[in-house]
């Protein structure tokens, strides 16, 4: 995430979803159903889609 969001300036979240929870269609669907509106509300922010730079402990390595 470092190398293709926070040096670029992109927001970024990562969401982790056990593999056996959506290895068939209903598990599939229902994680879909449940993170849509939270995705959705974050995407509806106009702070989202602008570029900025806040800088990390990683950037000196």
């Amino acid at each position: 995430m470092h190398r293709h969001a926070t040096t670029r300036g992109f927001p970024y979240a990562l969401i982790e979803i056990r593999q056996d929870l959506i290895a068939g269609e209903v598990g599939a669907k229902a994680w879909a159903y449940r993170l849509a509106p939270m995705l959705e509300a974050i995407n509806a922010r106009p702070d989202m889609h602008e570029v900025r730079h806040f800088g990390s402990r990683t950037d000196h390595m």
